[in-house]
């Protein structure tokens, strides 16, 4: 399956190897542990933190002119919950799951950027893997047509993520 076709907007060299490391070695001592069943620990970026904000915002728009139905469908939103997530070896989100929850029913599309290299990487429900790559970024749809886990990884991982949400009005 072409994963483009499937709404998945992939792009290598997002940030630069140095830009990757810089990341891991600015926040991955100032992650504390998720309450969760993944075993990951993140730190959440304050107001604007993430340094790299703007570049996010321009993949934003190149995701849109790729696939236009998201802004018709969903006119306003806005990419929010930046974190760094760590997950040392061993630890993964081990269960098919989707971003979109009753807990989170505003969450519309996943942002990911890979900070570091591995054989394993997202795996979805359809059998599609995308493998961390340092400098990746991900976008993909938040929604149960999009379920995805991690893989299992003998080596530390680093990931930045957030989440689109839904904001205002969207008449």
């Amino acid at each position: 399956m072409n994963l483009s076709n499937y709404f998945i907007f992939i792009k290598d060299k997002f940030l630069s190897h140095k830009e990757c490391d810089f990341l891991i070695n600015e926040y991955k001592n100032k992650t504390i542990t998720h309450k969760s069943h993944t075993g990951y620990k993140g730190y959440f970026f304050k107001n604007n933190e993430f340094q790299f904000i703007q570049r996010a915002n321009d993949i934003t728009l190149e995701y849109i002119k790729k696939y236009p139905q998201l802004k018709i469908q969903c006119a306003n939103f806005q990419l929010t919950d930046m974190r760094f997530k760590y997950f040392k070896s061993g630890n993964f989100f081990k269960n098919f799951h989707a971003e979109h929850c009753f807990k989170y029913p505003y969450r519309i599309l996943n942002f990911m950027i890979y900070l570091s290299n591995h054989e394993e990487g997202t795996k979805f429900y359809s059998g599609e893997t995308i493998k961390s790559k340092k400098g990746r970024v991900v976008i993909f749809p938040a929604f149960w047509t999009h379920l995805h886990k991690g893989q299992k990884c003998n080596k530390d991982r680093f990931i930045v993520g957030g989440y689109y949400n839904l904001i205002g009005d969207a008449a």
